[in-house]
């Protein structure tokens, strides 16, 4: 798979997964004729066809052009655009609020010049992600039409280097220490109002999490805080269970394909198609509630939701449903406590499941 996405981006193709604000999925034959606009839960159906990237709406390509402007030109931090945009109503490709490391990731990223950039990143089960030397990348530059210009781009490059980088790990450390010592507590909202202090990107990119760095300096944040330690860790534990599937699905004779930016697990050419969701256990009032975050934008077949134990730190057991009864629930985060999740559906092990897959590999 690694190979293939590889040779799709030397080629100029877009390899997968939801492009980033302001470009949308074009959809061209093997001649490079365009057929449609693959929209959002929408893929390609003949194993010949191509996705490229191109623009998207106006809208979208003005707010990705002032984003630039307003952190070259008027030299604001990504905390205060993030903000900004917040204020006036826009929204993420997925309907999201901004927040400070969105912000960093449009303005680092070469698909606004027209480059397609492939494993800047690996990452490995178990394992923390590895930033990969240019060295190892994997480009074509030219292969959309460019949003930004160049040197717009070079020069919000120089200033992120500038900001981000000038103070070692030690200093920043000192510095939130001193911020910690003063206030008695941090928050992200202590961070923003320090002017001496580094954003919360800097810290989340040197040390993995700002939960990470608190630990550093001998703070520890209260357990609702945490939440960015606790996805991370509950995203390495699907996407190990989702290796443990994938494996055991080949070994039944079908091949299966996961799209982790769509949480979408296909099996034999989208003969069934899996959305993979995990319910969370967040406490409230005292007791344990799972929470469950499904995309229902991508049309599957089924719903396997993965439900973690109390502590979040494994897999209690498994609920499997059909993907058409989770559309017809307008709440963005589901209770596991509702009628939809009965007792017939949850299950201690993914034998269930695992029987499905059989049935649709021997179909």
């Amino acid at each position: 798979m690694f190979i293939g996405q590889c040779r799709v981006t030397e080629l100029g193709f877009w390899r997968g997964g939801q492009p980033c604000y302001g470009l949308r999925r074009q959809l061209v034959d093997e001649r490079g004729v365009p057929r449609l606009q693959l929209e959002q839960g929408q893929r390609k159906f003949l194993q010949t066809d191509r996705v490229v990237l191109k623009p998207g709406p106006a809208s979208e390509v003005r707010t990705v052009k002032r984003v630039f402007e307003s952190f070259v030109t008027h030299g604001k931090t990504i905390t205060q655009i993030a903000d900004e945009l917040n204020a006036d109503q826009i929204r993420t490709t997925r309907g999201n609020k901004w927040k400070p490391y969105t912000i960093g990731k449009l303005l680092t990223n070469e698909c606004y010049i027209g480059n397609i950039v492939f494993n800047r990143t690996s990452y490995k089960l178990k394992q923390n992600v590895v930033a990969n030397p240019p060295e190892m990348w994997i480009r074509r530059d030219n292969a959309l039409k460019a949003i930004v210009k160049p040197e717009i781009f070079a020069k919000a490059r120089e200033i992120i280097a500038r900001r981000g980088y000038r103070l070692s790990d030690r200093e920043a450390l000192d510095r939130l220490a001193d911020l910690y010592r003063k206030k008695g507590y941090l928050t992200r909202r202590v961070l923003i109002a320090a002017n001496d202090v580094p954003s919360e990107t800097f810290y989340v990119t040197h040390f993995g999490t700002l939960t990470a760095a608190y630990k550093r300096i001998g703070f520890r944040p209260k357990p609702r805080f945490r939440w960015f330690e606790t996805h991370k860790r509950i995203r390495s534990i699907v996407a190990e269970a989702v290796a443990e599937m994938t494996a055991k699905i080949e070994r039944l004779g079908g091949r299966a394909v996961f799209d982790p930016s769509a949480d979408l697990l296909s099996i034999n050419e989208n003969q069934l198609v899996v959305s993979i969701g995990c319910a969370r256990s967040v406490h409230e009032g005292g007791h344990a509630r799972w929470h469950v975050r499904i995309n229902r934008d991508r049309v599957s077949d089924i719903a396997l939701v993965l439900r973690m134990d109390s502590f979040n730190i494994k897999i209690l057991d498994y609920y499997l449903l059909p993907f058409a009864e989770i559309t017809q629930i307008k709440r963005k985060r589901i209770r596991i406590s509702r009628r939809t999740f009965s007792k017939s559906r949850r299950h201690d092990n993914l034998d269930a499941f695992y029987r499905l897959c059989a049935t649709k590999i021997a179909a």
